[in-house]
């Protein structure tokens, strides 16, 4: 992760004409999806507040720099740079967004020196770290817009299979009863449904693990949620003790022109 993060930084802070001359934008884009995708194993689980089915790993030291600059400042500041460069696909914006949605839950740990083999010239401690160049060029990014509504991971988003059937003459509406349903898919969990959901919206900032809560929280009972109905597929029913609420992020989740009158929408259930 340390090391695909600075390549994203190199890219995404450092001036154009070098980055250009130096760095191709594909192959940051695949550093940026694959820091994405290992956001889901550097869950802090102190901060969740569940032992996260994944596993237990640390997403990236606490700091860099010879100022010990707090690495997930350092993290936000590199990825809202990025989100701002000029002709990143829907793919890489998307991944990015993601990143920044999940960084009060990432794990941050040990030092960059841990990151070194003992006794071996190679890979570094400064292969691993950040220059003052970069860190200088870094701690200027502003991240007063960064995501601030960001939704923490339940439980039940990541390895329940799930089922949807969609809501007839729905289109994009969020809630209405369960009547009147065809088609179905399956998924091997709400997290997994909800980035089929993003994917269907490019170029829109999803937090797909707000989606997949809501999924959850939906999910075999008499509301319908992004016009589906949800299903657990695992043979073991709605377990869930339902101490969050799903609409307080369903605004969040529409384009402007789809919102309804909130009066409109069905309550979530208990």
């Amino acid at each position: 992760n340390t090391l695909l993060l600075k390549a994203v930084a190199r890219y995404s802070v450092l001036d154009k004409e070098i980055t250009e001359a130096t760095m191709d934008a594909e192959a940051v884009e695949h550093a940026v999806v694959s820091i994405y995708w290992m956001t889901l194993y550097g869950l802090d689980e102190s901060v969740i507040g569940f032992s996260s089915p994944l596993g237990r790993g640390t997403f990236l030291p606490s700091s860099f720099g010879s100022q010990y600059i707090e690495a997930k400042s350092v993290l936000a500041k590199i990825f809202t740079a990025y989100v701002k460069k000029d002709g990143i696909t829907p793919r890489s914006q998307h991944a990015a967004n993601q990143v920044l949605f999940r960084v009060n839950y990432l794990r941050f740990d040990g030092s960059v020196a841990d990151l070194a083999y003992p006794g071996k010239n190679l890979p570094s401690e400064s292969d691993f770290d950040m220059d003052g160049n970069l860190i200088s060029a870094i701690k200027f990014v502003s991240v007063e817009d960064m995501r601030t509504v960001c939704a923490s991971p339940k439980e039940y988003i990541f390895e329940r299979p799930i089922s949807r059937s969609q809501k007839e003459g729905m289109g994009s509406k969020v809630f209405c009863s369960d009547e009147g349903t065809s088609g179905s898919n399956q998924f091997s969990s709400p997290l997994d449904a909800a980035e089929n959901i993003a994917a269907e919206q490019p170029g829109v900032a999803i937090d797909t693990v707000a989606i997949a809560n809501n999924i959850a929280y939906y999910a075999d009972g008499l509301d319908v949620y992004y016009g589906y109905v949800w299903k657990w597929e695992d043979g073991k029913g709605d377990l869930i003790e339902r101490i969050y609420t799903a609409a307080a992020t369903e605004d969040q989740m529409l384009a402007p022109g789809e919102r309804d009158d909130p009066a409109e929408r069905s309550e979530p259930y208990s």
